[in-house]
């Protein structure tokens, strides 16, 4: 079957399929995608979201309670 779709154009041809005859393409979609996803070894699906251009997080430097604080600004001007 795989040497067949190659003989008729692979890729482009179900992508033509895709267009002219959507309710065909949408079936056979159905009987290939698998009915059940799993993770590694059969366990549970992990999903980990991250930005694309996500940053390293900076240490924050830990805050004595009984420390003062100061906080300092530049102003410049417009």
């Amino acid at each position: 079957m795989l040497g067949a779709l190659s003989d008729v154009g692979g890729r482009d041809y179900l992508a033509a399929r895709a267009l002219d005859q959507p309710v065909a393409f949408m079936g056979l979609i159905g009987r290939v995608l698998p009915l059940q996803v799993t993770g590694e070894n059969g366990g549970a699906l992990v999903v980990d979201f991250r930005w694309a251009d996500a940053q390293p997080q900076l240490e924050r430097p830990a805050i004595d309670a009984d420390e003062p604080m100061s906080l300092s600004f530049i102003i410049n001007e417009c």
